[in-house]
């Protein structure tokens, strides 16, 4: 739009100057020097220096008096041609009709361009002093008037349309002035304007002396005015206007040498004073250029002032140098100055419009605001300048006080809108030109965002036309955005203290394409859903930090190559405002390479740094996601919660000193790892747990991606795997919040199946438990504790294999198994003394144990069942037995035992601890620890004597 806008001014200043030739080209004939030379001379240059002679015939139609044996006087600026003339009273001289030819060139030359005065009805010219003409005797020419019809004309210069004429009657000529109320019209080549009352005024000569040697007492020219202007019409070559200053290419004009018409109108004076060089239009001042094939452009105002510089400015001849007068500035201004460039869809508005010529500079200043646009956008500030740069598309520019621009771009004419409080430049700096928004800066675009800062600055670059561009390319290369920057968009917000955008072309020859290069892999999309998913609701990444720094690459689809954010750093995917969805993390620094390849990688550093997907978080000082391969690491000490959707408030939790791996549904961690959880049961209860090993694998319920996280489906942990030596802590709450059980174990290789319950661990390993509630066996005349807590421990060899959900456990290899009363949570039952068993205190050994509840309250034990086998051996306070298999029954209170077929079970029982014990073999032994009965199957022996301790 500047192009456009230079242009119309442009067409403006060449009015301007053609209508200025008209006093720059009359002057010095209404300014005569003469020299008179004495009578016999002149009488021998009457009759030998004719107009013919002379090769005047070409300045005056065939029949003119001037080529009839006129008079003829050389002076010092032409030639004077008369028929006759005589004196008049009071030193005047009369001539009846007058022409003078003058050579525009300088003194001394003869080759100049002619010009042509003709005054048909003659002059009358006043000097200082007597007059003698016979004797040659003249004082100071101190002015005159030509009467009637005045014409100035002048040829035109071989191969150019510039043939001047002009047209007035009745010129008064005084000692300051020269002046005539009468019309006039003058024609410069194809262009032509008309007014009246016209006047001149001099300056008196400098100094006395020179004063006493000059020839004339005429004053150097002072002001020329028109006071009355009616039209100027000028016609400027169309090719003129089709290259902009801008380098913006208009539409090419014909090569048949056409022309587009300007008019400029007024209804006050028209001024040029030769001391400040200023040309001056007055009151409604109005220039049109009439486009022939189109809208025309149109400028407006109440005061129109053309400045000129003089080149030749230290010559002697003000009026040769007049001639050579070119425009420095133009100044427009009204209330206001309308420019309206509708051949170009441009306007402005405001108080005082400006440009300079030599800088190229565009100037606007308004008290309220200044309108400058075209019909893409419209920006209005206080004041703005725009300076063009000779061979570049962008030139400088600054806006000053609040202002705003709004538009529309791009193919779908979203509507735009920028403001600031102080000023915008736009001026180069190391080769590149920045356009910069100060205070308060405000850009924003319907339907794609908005964003504000203390200040924003953007890089631009000029690309040099190519074959296939008529025009240079300007490119952003780099964005930078500083103090308090806030941005908000569908698919990203923030608030960061400072920005950096550098923005990279897509490499050359590359194809387009119709979406991200790397598809759902691009680091673009590292944070959010795919394409596809604007079906459901729209994932919104928000971001904070210090800093950020990033790399763009441009194109139909940019993507993110490289980012750096630091200092405090938050980032969320949000699906309304407040609602975290999807991954975030809080870091200190955040990297993302490789954004445009098959695998972004993001790098997340703090002390520490945390990511949370899904429900998931990972903490650790540096944690690295590789988003094509979905995998994630962490070097060093860290910890990963998992949900449990059961007990959102108590999520599962592991911590490790050496590393992490995670393939989105398998992580395994190394290096004293601790894992804990809360496990809620169907009964209303929660087992708590705290386990430890050298390392540990977790296996997730599902797959979680990096690419498209989802969270229609919840996540939770499905298998635990401890490698090498664990030690695991438990215990049960009940739903009133009170303790029920507690339990330890050590094993090796410990695996739990979250979902199916199972449980498998390898030997040598043991487990205790301290449980709440009645004794596994029934009461008897031996009393429980009064705090009712039991203690249980088991001891293996081999293997452990069991099932949460059935409440089943087995334990192989070498079992024993500890069972008794205790009298606090922290209290043990010491086995390597039996005298200090107490009564109801039970040891069993076997090669394998089972345990199962069959019931439904935990503390009540009714259903519960204990099988061992294989040398399976049984010892109370008041019993003892042995067997390939011992089993208990809870809830039929029956202990069984049975042999092997070499092997007779045995059973030794005694009413009290100091009673003689009354021992039985037999293939099969039933008995009932309550009622103290008992039945056996293929009887072996049995201890007749002491038989009264069992009831039969």
């Amino acid at each position: 739009m500047k192009g456009r806008f230079k242009r119309t001014i442009g067409s403006l200043v060449i009015v301007l100057i053609g209508y200025s030739a008209y006093s720059v080209l009359a002057v010095p004939l209404l300014e005569p020097s003469i020299e008179l030379a004495p009578s016999a001379q002149s009488d021998s240059k009457h009759e030998h220096a004719t107009p013919k002679t002379r090769g005047f015939e070409a300045f005056f139609p065939e029949g003119s008096w001037e080529l009839d044996r006129p008079k003829v006087l050389e002076t010092d600026r032409g030639t004077l041609i008369f028929d006759d003339y005589r004196a008049l009273p009071n030193s005047r001289m009369q001539l009846n009709r007058c022409s003078l030819v003058f050579r525009s060139g300088q003194d001394g030359e003869n080759e100049g361009r002619p010009i042509v005065l003709r005054a048909t009805e003659g002059a009358i010219l006043f000097f200082e002093g007597e007059l003698n003409i016979p004797r040659g005797e003249f004082g100071r020419l101190i002015g005159g008037e030509l009467s009637g019809v005045v014409t100035i004309h002048s040829p035109p210069t071989p191969g150019a349309d510039d043939g001047l004429e002009i047209a007035t009657r009745d010129i008064r000529i005084e000692e300051r002035r020269i002046w005539t109320p009468s019309n006039v019209a003058f024609r410069y080549g194809p262009n032509s304007g008309s007014g009246g009352d016209l006047s001149i005024t001099m300056h008196p000569p400098a100094k006395a002396a020179e004063s006493a040697r000059a020839e004339s007492n005429l004053g150097r020219l002072k002001a020329f005015e028109l006071v009355r202007v009616d039209k100027i019409e000028l016609q400027i070559p169309a090719d003129s206007l089709s290259e902009s200053p801008l380098g913006q290419q208009t539409p090419a004009a014909p090569k048949n040498n056409a022309t587009t018409p300007v008019e400029i109108r007024c209804q006050g004076s028209l001024e040029f004073d030769f001391d400040e060089l200023q040309l001056t239009l007055n009151d409604h001042v109005d220039v049109i250029r009439h486009n022939l094939e189109g809208p025309s452009d149109q400028l407006n105002c109440q005061e129109l002032r053309v400045h000129f510089n003089d080149p030749n400015a230290k010559t002697e001849s003000d009026d040769a140098a007049s001639m050579k007068l070119a425009p420095s500035k133009l100044v427009a201004i009204g209330f206001p100055v309308i420019l309206r460039a509708d051949s170009y869809g441009a306007f402005a508005r405001g108080e005082q419009l400006e440009y300079d010529f030599a800088k190229q500079r565009i100037s606007m200043r308004d008290r309220e605001s200044v309108v400058l646009g075209n019909d893409s956008f419209e920006l209005q500030s206080q004041w703005l300048w725009y300076e063009l740069h000779k061979g570049k598309q962008l030139g400088s520019m600054e806006a000053g006080g609040p202002g705003r621009v709004t538009g529309t771009i791009g193919k779908e004419q979203q509507r735009f809108e920028a403001t600031w409080q102080t000023e915008v430049k736009l001026q180069p700096f190391n080769g590149s030109d920045v356009l910069s928004l100060i205070d308060a800066a405000h850009v924003s675009v319907d339907g794609a965002g908005e964003v504000t800062a203390d200040a924003l600055h953007v890089y631009l670059a000029e690309q040099p036309r190519s074959e296939n561009s008529a025009k240079p390319t300007i490119t952003a290369d780099k964005l930078k955005a500083i103090g308090n920057v806030r941005f908000d968009s569908p698919r990203i917000a923030g608030v960061i203290q400072d920005v950096q955008i550098w923005f990279t072309q897509p490499p050359f020859g590359g194809v387009p394409t119709e979406g991200p290069a790397t598809g759902e892999h691009a680091a673009s999309a590292l944070f959010a859903k795919p394409a596809d998913a604007s079906s459901g609701p729209v994932q919104k990444l928000v971001v904070q930090a210090e800093q950020l720094n990033a790399e763009v690459q441009l194109g139909d689809h940019p993507q993110l190559i490289r980012l750096a954010a630091q200092g405090k750093v938050h980032c969320e995917e949000q699906v309304s405002q407040g609602t975290v969805s999807g991954m975030s993390l809080d870091c200190d620094i955040f990297h993302v390479v490789d954004g445009a390849t098959e695998n972004p990688i993001a790098t997340v550093e703090g002390s520490p740094a945390r990511v949370m997907a899904e429900g998931a978080q990972l903490v650790g000082s540096v944690i690295e996601i590789h988003q094509g391969s979905n995998r994630a690491f962490i070097k060093g000490p860290g910890q990963m919660t998992l949900p449990r959707p059961q007990t959102p408030q108590s999520p599962w939790f592991v911590q490790w000193q050496h590393r992490m791996r995670f393939d989105g549904q398998q992580a395994t961690f190394d290096g004293d790892v601790v894992a804990r959880g809360v496990q809620l049961m169907k009964t209303g209860e929660q087992v708590r747990f705290n386990a430890t090993g050298d390392a540990l694998n977790v296996t997730l319920t599902r797959f979680v991606s990096f690419k498209q996280p989802d969270d229609a489906d919840e996540v939770g942990l499905r298998g635990m795997l401890f490698q090498g030596k664990c030690f695991l802590q438990s215990e049960t709450i009940d739903p009133r919040g009170s303790r029920k059980s507690s339990e330890q174990m050590e094993i090796h290789d410990l695996q739990i199946d979250q979902v199916t319950g199972v449980l498998h661990g390898d030997g040598p390993g043991w487990l205790t438990s301290v449980h709440q509630g009645q004794d596994i066996f029934k009461e008897g005349q031996f009393a429980t504790t009064p705090k009712g807590l039991h203690f249980l421990r088991v001891d293996f060899q081999q293997e452990l294999v069991g099932s949460l959900s059935g409440r089943k456990m087995e334990f192989l290899g070498n079992t024993r198994t500890v069972y008794g009363p205790v009298a606090g949570w922290d209290q043990a039952i010491d086995v390597s003394d039996p005298s200090r068993f107490g009564p109801r205190d039970v040891v069993v050994t076997s090669q394998r144990l089972a345990i199962a509840d069959m019931g439904q309250t935990r503390d009540r034990f009714d259903d519960v069942e204990l099988e061992a086998t294989g040398n399976a051996f049984v010892r109370g306070q008041t019993f003892n037995a042995s067997g390939q298999r011992i089993s208990y029954a809870k809830s039929k209170d029956q202990l069984v035992l049975e042999g092997d077929g070499r092997n007779y079970a045995m059973l030794s029982y005694q009413r009290t601890p100091n009673a003689t014990p009354a021992p039985l073999k037999a293939r099969k032994i039933l008995f009932w620890p309550e009622t103290k009965q008992f039945e056996i199957s293929d009887l072996h022996s049995i201890d007749l004597q002491n038989l009264s301790q069992f009831n039969r």
